[in-house]
């Protein structure tokens, strides 16, 4: 026996068993019908017929509508009504992207096995209609841009029956998108329905856009201004204006809450709080050692004939034999003139200059614990307040947003909605204990002493008398609370009355022309900051090697495919 010849055999009478479309054809849809019934408010009901074949391909649980809802800011309100599969209610679920409405029709625990399908959609969608001077327009693309061929596309324009028949104007636009082509029929029947039919079949993406224009006075015109519309076209801004108002109103709250924590009776002091050195003041004050509290540490230390300040092309430190030196800056001292005794503040000893300052901020961190309360509790209120505005700002914009643009805008949202709100509420929620609100009114005291104008110091009636020694031995703490320049001019009329004597005032500490603290401190300040921002770049980081028509107009449109 021939088994060759059997097999054969055995296999025209499968293909016989199959329908011919369905073994030859591709997928398609046989006939797309929709009927758009306009109504009186302007609103209008779409009902959608799709009759497809389906080989299991594409189509392998139903079919997806996608259509249009967003144009600009502009919403387009759209609602499914009811969904059928050959004349039953079927099963859908509806999905939301790039300002799109998806319409999947389908079970999505099962596949549909190949055959013939009629598929009905019918929804209701508004701010579809064109209000011009003259006339009113509705261009519809009927198709949008589906993936599959259409052999054939009949649409219905109802119109209100009391629009004049022989005022209304029929036309349409055939083939892809931006194409201005005639392949279609069109005339009005009875009940001004208007029928547009194509007169060939359609490849994958091509579509039909109908256009019908009537007289005004006919339609009620709606206005933009219409506040449900004004809130649908604008939410997110809406949203986004109300979420930092509420994070604001939230920050407010809470600070009008702690102000009994804040405001004190501050009276004068001539001293320094006992035990703290100028980088520990600015840490408890600013919550942070910064660039000026180190300027200051490294001033302090020349006062204490730790070491001198050289002025040259650039700042060197110079190491003195001190009789002491105190426990906050040892560590920092000896990091300085590990290898050497002079130091220049020069971006090759950015590394030194940055464990020394690291060395003192450890010291100014000591027992910070116990004199701030870090009022956690709000500080996490507010931070998972701002990561709940984060989420469902995502989630209102998120899904609108391309892949191109989807990362900055999450990018944007965390430091809007959570690192800020987190970073405000942490540095300004901080309360001080007992203890450290006693401290605290102890330096602003000091600070109202340092920074006292003439007229000022005149109703201290304590206050010490005014020498070179006091304005050399409280000028790092003048730096550290940021009046170093209000302290010079208390000192100005002394440093004047020395110069005219002959005899100008020239720190011990200081190797150089011009003393000038303002100068030295902007100076400071500056270097360390930019030497700083040096050493912490990677090597290798840089190179050294040189220095309207079809699919375009109107409502409607989209596409669809299978799913």
């Amino acid at each position: 026996m021939n088994y060759r010849r059997l097999f054969l055999l055995a296999l025209l009478h499968v293909k016989l068993l199959i329908p011919i479309p369905f073994f030859y054809s591709p997928e398609r849809i046989t006939s797309f019908e929709s009927i758009i019934t306009v109504r009186k408010d302007a609103s209008l009901e779409v009902k959608e017929t799709i009759s497809v074949i389906s080989t299991g391909d594409q189509i392998k649980k139903g079919i997806f509508r996608a259509i249009p809802i967003k144009y600009g800011i502009t919403r387009i309100p759209l609602s499914v009504k009811k969904i059928k599969r050959d004349g039953k209610l079927a099963k859908y679920d509806t999905a939301y992207h790039n300002g799109f409405i998806y319409i999947y029709v389908r079970d999505k625990e099962k596949l549909l096995p190949p055959g013939k399908y009629t598929f009905e959609i019918t929804y209701e969608t508004e701010r579809q209609l064109g209000f011009f001077k003259n006339y009113n327009e509705l261009a519809w693309n009927v198709t949008g841009a589906f993936s599959f061929p259409i052999d054939k596309v009949i649409a219905q324009i109802i119109l209100p029956s009391d629009i004049p028949h022989d005022k209304i104007r029929l036309t349409a636009y055939t083939g892809y998108q931006g194409e201005r082509g005639k392949n279609f029929q069109a005339y009005i029947l009875e009940n001004n329905i208007c029928q547009f039919e194509t007169t060939r079949p359609f490849k994958p993406k091509e579509n039909i856009t109908i256009v019908a224009i009537w007289p005004k006075g006919y339609i009620n015109e709606p206005s933009d201004l219409t506040p449900r519309y004004l809130l649908s076209d604008y939410f997110e801004l809406i949203f986004f204006l109300a979420a930092i108002l509420m994070l604001l109103l939230f920050f407010i709250i809470v600070k009008f809450s702690l102000r009994d924590h804040y405001h004190h009776v501050i009276i004068p002091r001539f001293k320094a709080p006992e035990g703290m050195f100028p980088g520990k003041i600015t840490f408890l004050t600013k919550h942070a050692y910064t660039n000026s509290a180190f300027t200051a540490d490294i001033v302090n230390m020349a006062v204490l004939e730790m070491l001198k300040i050289e002025q040259g092309p650039s700042y060197r430190l110079l190491k003195e034999k001190p009789k002491h030196v105190p426990n906050e800056y040892k560590k920092a001292y000896a990091t300085l003139f590990r290898t050497s005794n002079k130091l220049a503040l020069r971006d090759i000893n950015a590394r030194v200059i940055e464990n020394a300052r690291n060395k003192i901020k450890e010291e100014a961190e000591k027992d910070y614990k116990n004199y701030i309360n870090p009022r956690k509790g709000f500080v996490i209120a507010g931070t998972v307040l701002g990561i709940l505005l984060a989420i469902i700002f995502y989630f209102l914009w998120g899904e609108q947003l391309t892949e191109s643009i989807l990362f900055i805008f999450t990018i944007l949202s965390l430091f809007i909605f959570i690192i800020i709100p987190y970073y405000v509420f942490n540095k300004f929620f901080k309360t001080y204990t007992p203890e450290g609100n006693k401290l605290f009114d102890e330096i602003q005291g000091f600070k109202m002493f340092l920074n006292a104008t003439e007229k000022d110091r005149l109703a201290m009636t304590s206050a010490p008398e005014r020498t070179p020694q006091q304005y050399e031995r409280f000028l790092p703490f003048a730096i550290a609370l940021g009046v170093e320049k209000n302290w010079t001019k208390q000192f100005a009329p002394i440093f004047e009355q020395l110069k005219r004597e002959g005899k100008p005032y020239q720190p011990n500490w200081y190797l150089g022309s011009n003393f000038q603290t303002i100068h030295l401190s902007r100076s400071f300040g500056t270097l360390f900051r930019s030497t700083l921002m040096k050493s912490s770049i990677r090597p290798g980081s840089f190179s050294s090697f040189g220095g309207r028509g079809s699919s375009g107009s109107g409502g409607g449109g989209g596409g669809g495919g299978g799913c």
